[in-house]
């Protein structure tokens, strides 16, 4: 809890919590009396582990925090929701794939990607082809535009188009059309 700093244990976890709402949090402390604290300011903690207990029980609970931490990390990474995780500045993101409509390059900033989700637009530093490898349901259907398939409202073929449930429309490459119309038959 205290950190010899001008931040205690408490006040950097709920910072951590608000940066990223799944990382884990354990407390080693010997303030027993401050562990209502971690309730009071919700930061969902995984354990409190008290340093005045014997080293061989210090030992089991640490272990068996790590242990429980990889286990769920597995679980996660293999669960049907699949997150994008994104650093910029001190900020980090895990963006549900089924939010993310579309990833563009900044026509402003060569160095410079656009996340576009439902509800709003994440700038981060980067290419696109730092993005392109995204497994499916991501199709690059154009050298700056990475998108969402299952995330189109229709194709249009004519204009070589794709309009986003968002109503937006992203260029389709001449090359790229037939690709993009097979994969949306395969989802």
């Amino acid at each position: 809890m205290d950190l010899q700093s001008d931040i205690n244990g408490i006040e950097l976890a709920v910072k951590i919590r608000r940066i990223d709402k799944s990382a884990t949090i354990v407390f080693v402390t010997s303030h027993s009396e401050l562990a209502p604290l971690v309730f009071k300011h919700k930061v969902e903690a995984m354990d409190y582990i008290v340093k005045d207990s014997p080293p061989l029980e210090i030992e089991r609970d640490v272990i068996s925090c790590i242990t429980l931490a990889y286990q769920r990390f597995l679980d996660g990474k293999h669960s049907k929701d699949r997150f994008f995780t994104l650093k910029t500045g001190d900020q980090i993101y895990n963006i549900l794939y089924d939010d993310i409509l579309y990833f563009e390059s900044s026509v402003s900033m060569r160095n410079k990607v656009l996340l576009h989700t439902i509800n709003s637009i994440i700038e981060f530093r980067g290419y696109i082809n730092d993005v392109s490898d995204l497994e499916l349901p991501f199709f690059r259907c154009h050298q700056s535009f990475l998108i969402n398939i299952n995330k189109i409202q229709n194709v249009d073929k004519t204009n070589r188009e794709v309009h986003m449930i968002n109503g937006e429309a992203i260029p389709i490459a001449i090359r790229k059309m037939t690709s993009l119309l097979k994969c949306m038959r395969a989802k």
